[in-house]
């Protein structure tokens, strides 16, 4: 009877024991797994100028504001468009609006001295296959002060990036079209329009991304001549070619951006065998080199916006279709250095016909400008102006 009486004793210490070391080793572990981060709404607000409110470009201003060009519509019968400027905040809070009107097709513009200087495309061609740029000159107002017809001719549907080229001159990258050959040409001109110099690159397909390097040269993305093959080639600002590389992958990229380790992170696409596009982003060092890849390739057609470098990771925006037939959704997703995906979202509105999320850093907040599509069915184009502003916790 004794003998039962200290077995039972022992059975009951050891219980006690185990229920104690589980009960500190539950809190170790506890203390061991680090919350994941969320991206939270903070607060949202709603600009609509008529009914169509197409954003068409987003740049970064001098006072480190944001400039946003707008295409508004003000019915769904004819939507004959008008273009308005609208000044935001990092904040997303509107500061100025100012209706502006082009009489060819703006391509791209640059902040200059006391105005901007625009290059402006003719896409009409009256069954020429080829077309030419416009270089104008506005005030800060937007009043046009001079334009002039370039006489290089290009691709109807081809780029054209205009840039400062030291504080007399700026640069024009753009797609050529000479003596039957297709290319990209460096054009340099001075502040008054006179044209300076101009280089053909002959065997390359229209330019699709133009990054200024923080030592003051060009990087350009562009595809070899009948190949899928993305090649960058990095550019001192009198042409010379640095280094060239090519990627044996058929990406397609929206932005190349600098990070401040000096490297570069391509953002794009990648076209799969069923012809739908998945998300693929790149890291390459300051020499071309792959560092890393990264793919989300999670639903049936995804489209990149923009990336941003949001303390020591990237926050990279996009629009995702997730199934047949299903309209497209916002959808960010963080990376950190090594490729990591370290947090994602998607939102619950559906965006407007073709159109892509903008993220703007705001230190420890992100503000995410977008179209949310409030027309029904049959209805593609009527939309508003969302502003999200978004915090991780």
């Amino acid at each position: 009877m004794k003998g039962i009486k200290r077995k039972t004793k022992i059975v009951y210490v050891l219980i006690l024991l185990f229920a104690i070391f589980s009960c500190k080793n539950e809190k170790r572990h506890k203390n061991e797994v680090k919350k994941i981060p969320v991206f939270k709404i903070t607060s949202t607000d709603t600009i609509s100028f008529g009914y169509h409110n197409q954003i068409y470009d987003i740049k970064e201003t001098k006072s480190k504001d944001f400039r946003m060009l707008l295409n508004i519509s003000n019915n769904d019968v004819s939507l004959k468009s008008n273009n308005k400027f609208i000044t935001i905040s990092k904040e997303g809070r509107v500061k100025d609006e100012q209706n502006i009107s082009f009489k060819h097709s703006l391509t791209d513009y640059v902040e200059f001295g006391n105005g901007f200087y625009t290059i402006n495309t003719l896409r009409v061609t009256m069954g020429k296959n080829y077309t030419h740029d416009f270089l104008s000159k506005y005030d800060t107002n937007w009043n046009l002060l001079w334009e002039k017809e370039l006489k290089t001719h290009k691709y109807p549907a081809g780029n054209s990036f205009i840039r400062l080229f030291d504080k007399d001159s700026l640069m024009l990258i753009t797609d050529s079209y000479n003596k039957k050959e297709y290319g990209f040409a460096i054009q340099k001109f001075d502040k008054k329009g006179t044209i300076m110099s101009n280089v053909f690159f002959n065997k390359y397909d229209n330019p699709l991304t133009v990054t200024k390097t923080f030592d003051n040269h060009f990087l350009i993305s562009t595809f070899k001549t009948k190949s899928d093959s993305l090649i960058l080639i990095k550019k001192e600002i009198n042409n010379k070619t640095i280094w060239k590389k090519t990627l044996d992958k058929n990406i397609y990229p929206k932005q190349i951006f600098q990070t401040k380790d000096k490297s570069f992170i391509i953002y794009g696409t990648i076209q799969n065998t069923n012809s739908r596009n998945s998300l693929i982003v790149f890291k390459i060092d300051k020499k071309g080199k792959i560092i890393w890849e990264k793919s989300i390739n999670m639903n049936y057609y995804e489209q990149a916006g923009n990336v941003i470098e949001n303390k020591n990771n990237f926050v990279f925006s996009s629009a995702i279709t997730p199934t047949k037939d299903n309209g497209s959704f916002a959808y960010i997703f963080e990376l950190d250095n090594n490729g990591k995906l370290i947090s994602d979202k998607k939102f619950d509105f559906m965006l407007g016909i073709s159109s892509v999320p903008y993220l703007i850093d705001n230190n420890e907040r992100i503000t995410m400008i977008s179209q949310k599509w409030i027309g029904e069915f049959g209805d593609p184009f009527h939309d508003i102006l969302i502003i999200n502003r978004i915090k991780k916790q």
